[in-house]
């Protein structure tokens, strides 16, 4: 399938590091599995992979709120 953003490449299934920032702090979520465009870089996530990336997301944030208390 071609990537439905830019339409530049076919869609690979891979498993990357996601890079994160939250106020200023920054990670990597590794392991992000789904289909990736090798032209523009967008990645198209099954629901339940969309799920767990968005609680590490929120964990992290949680974890840059505390700090700054």
């Amino acid at each position: 399938m071609k990537c439905p953003l830019c339409g530049g490449a076919e869609l690979e299934a891979q498993s990357q590091g996601m890079p994160y920032q939250y106020k200023g702090e920054s990670t990597v979520i590794p392991d992000v599995i789904g289909d990736y465009c090798s032209a523009c870089g967008e990645a198209i996530l099954t629901h339940d992979e969309a799920v767990r990336i968005s609680a590490l997301m929120s964990a992290f944030e949680r974890q840059v709120d505390d700090v700054g208390v």
